[in-house]
């Protein structure tokens, strides 16, 4: 029920010339990615993710799907050292609470 996603989904289903909407008609660019994630999390924090996932300039919903299978089907550790690499926002290999404030005051969730 989120209305920003709303507003996304629309930009990104493509229907057919029935005015069906298809599944493997929705695309979905980086950029409108970034926009969605940006509404939720800081810059660096996003520019992190979207660097790990490492996302098309322009996905399917399949290919999409299978980036986020590609990540869930890492092992422990590279998911630790994902959500690692997110938290350390100052790049000192360290996660200081001026890190940790730095995410969550970016993040409109807290």
């Amino acid at each position: 029920k989120d209305p920003d996603f709303k507003l996304i989904y629309k930009e990104i289903a493509h229907y057919d010339e029935h005015d069906k909407l298809r599944i493997e008609n929705i695309k979905i660019s980086r950029k409108q990615i970034v926009q969605y994630l940006r509404k939720r999390y800081s810059k660096e924090m996003v520019e992190k993710i979207v660097k790990a996932f490492n996302f098309a300039p322009m996905s399917s919903m399949d290919d999409y799907c299978k980036t986020i299978d590609t990540f869930t089907s890492k092992s422990i550790e590279e998911k630790r050292k994902l959500g690692f690499a997110i938290h350390d926002t100052n790049n000192d290999g360290k996660i200081c609470p001026g890190d940790v404030f730095s995410v969550y005051a970016g993040n409109s969730e807290f």
